[in-house]
């Protein structure tokens, strides 16, 4: 965890938990539904489950980007 908490300092990209995906949380943090969405995860939590979740809430721009233990070294901004 604490890994993926100094990627995402590092990235600017956002850690959100598959349960915590909810209208109100992802409206606050992304008010724009056209914003593209690069969704990475671990094997275990199903980056997929995401992605569904939040084309469901009108994110049509929400694309699968694999997962973490695909990616090699840092990812960029």
């Amino acid at each position: 965890y604490r890994r993926q908490r100094q990627m995402c300092k590092e990235t600017g990209a956002v850690n959100i938990p598959l349960n915590k995906i909810t209208e109100d949380r992802i409206l606050r943090r992304f008010p724009d539904k056209e914003t593209s969405l690069y969704i990475i995860g671990s094997y275990n939590f199903r980056p997929e489950k995401a992605v569904k979740a939040f084309k469901k809430l009108g994110y049509k721009n929400a694309i699968f980007g694999g997962n973490m233990e695909e990616h090699y070294g840092m990812l960029k901004k």
